[in-house]
């Protein structure tokens, strides 16, 4: 005679979302937050660095300082602004930051789903903050290469906001995770655009 218990087709998907729930739940405490937690220090990196190339142009239009203290500031500055967007255009800009974050996403694996355009936003005299909002599926490891990825680039990149949920419940193969992410970056203020704001504030 044997004994046991026979659970229904509902219990068991019940049991097997649970599994899964757990796993994802452990993997992300112990694998990728860490990793993440690194990208809140980008964030706070590309405040620090506008504010100083700001400081080291205001050194550049000094008349008191020395050559050589002007000599220094201007490369300084000119490294950062390396890791800026190109374009100083607002739709240039954000054009091709939404072509950087694709190409990254795409070269570690991930599916895009969507990208929403985030509203420019001026954070000082001479540079703008731009931002866009990512919908990504992909599984864990290739959420941490992207992580790697953001770090390793040429731009400087920095996650603002970061949320993490499962896929839709496929079973135990399925391991895929939902990624949603702000993503932002700095350009100088098109000069252009700067002059149109001036023009049209003395005409109203």
């Amino acid at each position: 005679m044997k004994f046991g218990v026979r659970l229904s087709v509902r219990e068991k998907w019940l049991v097997v979302g649970a599994v899964a729930a757990a796993i994802v739940f452990v993997m992300a405490k112990f694998y990728l937050f860490p990793y993440w937690d690194t990208m809140s220090e980008a964030n706070e990196k590309i405040q620090v660095d506008s504010r100083r190339v700001a400081n080291y142009r205001r050194v550049l239009h000094g008349q008191d300082s020395v050559k050589s203290a002007l000599e220094a500031a201007k490369r300084n500055m000119q490294a950062i602004e390396e890791g800026l967007l190109k374009n100083e255009s607002d739709a240039l800009a954000t054009a091709e930051m939404q072509g950087l974050l694709k190409q990254i996403v795409l070269a570690k694996g991930l599916t895009l789903r969507r990208a929403d355009l985030q509203p420019v936003k001026s954070i000082s005299a001479d540079y703008s903050k731009v931002s866009t909002r990512v919908e990504l599926v992909g599984a864990a490891d290739q959420l941490v290469n992207l992580s790697v990825g953001m770090q390793t680039s040429e731009k400087i990149l920095a996650v603002e906001e970061f949320r993490l949920s499962p896929a839709e419940a496929g079973g135990m193969k399925n391991k895929n995770l939902v990624i949603n992410l702000v993503v932002s970056a700095l350009k100088r203020i098109d000069p252009a655009s700067e002059v149109g704001d001036k023009n049209a504030k003395q005409k109203s």
